[in-house]
């Protein structure tokens, strides 16, 4: 993850930039939903 940080502040080209900052986006909403969509799952599995 440092890697595309990294790779969002010092790329010369627009492109670069864009498609680490995309795929850094894209981690994070991956973290996100796991973070609080397995929790809710198995909340609402274990309240049944």
């Amino acid at each position: 993850m440092l890697k595309l940080i990294v790779g969002i502040d010092s790329s010369r080209f627009l492109g670069n930039r864009v498609g680490a900052g995309l795929m850094l986006v894209g981690i994070l909403a991956i973290f996100a939903a796991l973070g609080y969509g397995l929790p809710a799952l198995v909340s609402h599995y274990l309240q049944k």
